[in-house]
C-alpha cells in the first residue's frame, strides 16, 4: 500500500525579518535615526512662538510633507533590505540624500525668513529652533548609517576574496604577491 503526504500548507508565507545585530545595526540605526529626524516636525522649528509643529503659522507645508514623504520610503527600503533582500538598502540612500536636503533647505528658508523679518519690522523674532536642527543632525546620521552599512557589507561579503583572483591550480607553483 502506498501512503501519499497531503500537501504541506506554506508557513511563514509573506515577509521574514531574521537580525543579526552585529551585521544590522547600521541598518536599524539608520531607521532610528530617519524616524527621529520624523518626529523634530513636531518640535516648534522657531524659538520663540508656540507652534504645534512644523505646519505652524506661516510656515509652508512643502518642507514637512517632503520630510514625511522621504522618512517613509528610507524606513519602507529599510524594511525590504531587511525582510527581502539586502539590495534594497542602497536604494534607501536615495530617499535619504533627498532627506538631507530637504532639512538643508529648510533651515537657509527658515533663517532667511527670521532675517528678512527683522530688517523689515525691526524685531527680532526668535532664532531657528531646535527641532530643525536635530532634524537636520538626525537625517545626517540617517545618511551616514546607510553608507557604513554598505561599507561593512562590502567588507563582510563572504565568497569576496575568491571572485577577486582564481584559486591556484594544482600542478603550477605558487604565484609570487603581487605588490
Amino acid at each position: 500500500m502506498t501512503h501519499y503526504a497531503a500537501p504541506s500548507s506554506p508557513k511563514g508565507k509573506g515577509l521574514h525579518i531574521s537580525l543579526d545585530i552585529s551585521r544590522d545595526w547600521p541598518l536599524l540605526a539608520s531607521a532610528a535615526t530617519a524616524l527621529l529626524s520624523f518626529l523634530m516636525l513636531f518640535v516648534p522649528w522657531i524659538s520663540g512662538y508656540v507652534s504645534p509643529n512644523a505646519f505652524g503659522t506661516g510656515m509652508q507645508a512643502a518642507g514637512p510633507a517632503l520630510i514625511i514623504v522621504m522618512v517613509t520610503a528610507v524606513l519602507a527600503l529599510e524594511f525590504m533590505a531587511l525582510a527581502v533582500d539586502r539590495k534594497y538598502a542602497p536604494v534607501a540612500l536615495i530617499p535619504a540624500s533627498c532627506l538631507l536636503v530637504v532639512y538643508i533647505m529648510k533651515l537657509g528658508d527658515v533663517g532667511d525668513l527670521i532675517n528678512f523679518n527683522q530688517q523689515v519690522t525691526g524685531i527680532s523674532v526668535g532664532s531657528i529652533g531646535v527641532g530643525l536642527w536635530l532634524g537636520f543632525f538626525f537625517a545626517l546620521a540617517t545618511l551616514i548609517f546607510l553608507i557604513l552599512s554598505l561599507v561593512l557589507a562590502a567588507r563582510t561579503r563572504p565568497g569576496q576574496a575568491s571572485r577577486q583572483s582564481p584559486p591556484p591550480s594544482p600542478d603550477h607553483p605558487p604565484r609570487p604577491p603581487v605588490e
